[in-house]
């Protein structure tokens, strides 16, 4: 809150930054008339889709590395949690065809403060927008389709139901003017593009190619010598740009391997579990014979045959991680045996792997 009166009082951002929307709205009192002369956008959420990852790194300076090699030109990152086992990095992926031209651009949820309750705020059309960000958790969704309500937003995101905090339209350009600080204003100096040290080779070595050449074409005149080594050289510079090449197409590779080995852990993370289902089995193997076992949406059913099915539903019903258990058929008894078909819901089945 400091710092953004200081900037605000100091004007310093006045003809910097304003807030786009489809069209160009002031943050600051004193903003310049012409607004598309901005330097950075604060955008809506029409403009840029949002996604939470996790790495399995523990290490800032690391991980900063890991996410500038695979940064892509439309996107912008923000590290909002650092762990013992994983890191929680929340990326943003700009739809730059749409955006008029600037030198960095701040998307809109960047700046909403973080609770720990679902906010529900209008972008341009009255199109309603659901976010929650708390801790290591960051998810926003337009309200359309199914997810046409805070408790079904919740339902989609996986966090348990959270109170609405609504935004007002009025309301929403003071809150994002107030929430600007230094951690905002570092994904405008992520964006800027600073000289690499191969671009900077090369400009050297732009530089220096035309000295060179009237140095080696003198030489190459008096003594055959010079020639001979202007030659080899040549050759090394040539077998070196392949090898660079060869390294760069590498990488590429190594990018395209990381981004499918991403989708797949995240497809991983979102099917349901059902590790407790070993823990309901395990302990009847040894008094029952089971025919089958099949899982149907949420409910799991078997067919098997024990001494008493009485006793089979009594100890599912003690291991505490079952509900709705039932007979699905009635018990026949055949050779001295029960045969019978129980189904039930398995807890905590339904939960990602999270």
């Amino acid at each position: 809150m400091a710092m953004a009166k200081y900037i605000s009082k100091s004007g310093l951002l006045d003809t910097l930054i304003s807030y786009y929307d489809g069209k160009y709205n002031p943050l600051f009192e004193r903003q310049a008339s012409n607004l598309s002369v901005s330097r950075v956008l604060v955008i809506s959420p029409e403009f840029y889709t949002q996604e939470l990852k996790t790495y399995p790194i523990n290490n800032k300076r690391a991980l900063n590395k890991v996410l500038k090699l695979k940064r892509q030109q439309n996107e912008i990152y923000q590290i909002i949690s650092l762990g013992e086992e994983k890191s929680a990095v929340v990326h943003w992926f700009l739809k730059l065809e749409k955006l008029p031209k600037a030198s960095a651009y701040i998307p809109e949820t960047a700046l909403l403060p973080e609770q720990d309750c679902v906010q529900e705020f209008y972008a341009q059309q009255s199109q309603r927008y659901f976010y929650y960000f708390f801790k290591e958790r960051c998810y926003l969704s337009p309200a359309h389709g199914m997810i046409d309500s805070v408790e079904r937003f919740c339902m989609a995101s996986g966090i348990a139901t959270k109170p609405d905090n609504i935004i007002a339209t009025q309301d929403k350009l003071p809150l994002l003017r107030a929430n600007i600080n230094l951690a905002t204003l570092a994904l405008v100096t992520q964006q800027l593009q600073k000289p690499s040290k191969e671009s900077l080779r090369k400009g050297w070595y732009s530089a220096l190619i035309p000295a060179v050449a009237i140095l080696t074409a003198y030489l190459a005149l008096t003594s055959g010598w010079v020639a001979y080594q202007h030659s080899k050289l040549s050759a090394q510079v040539t077998t070196q740009n392949s090898q660079v090449d060869e390294l760069f197409a590498l990488q590429n590779s190594v990018q395209r391997s990381e981004e499918q080995l991403s989708q797949l852990l995240q497809y991983v993370d979102s099917r349901p579990q059902y590790i407790n289902l070993w823990l309901v089995f395990a302990p009847l193997f040894e008094s029952i014979e089971i025919d089958y076992i099949r899982i149907t949406r949420e409910r799991v059913s078997f067919r098997g045959t024990a001494e008493q099915a009485t006793t089979v539903m009594q100890n599912l019903s003690d291991s505490g991680l079952v509900s709705e258990l039932r007979f699905d058929t009635p018990v026949a008894t055949s050779r001295g045996k029960d045969r019978f078909t129980i189904s039930f819901i398995l807890k905590g089945a339904g939960e990602s792997n999270e």
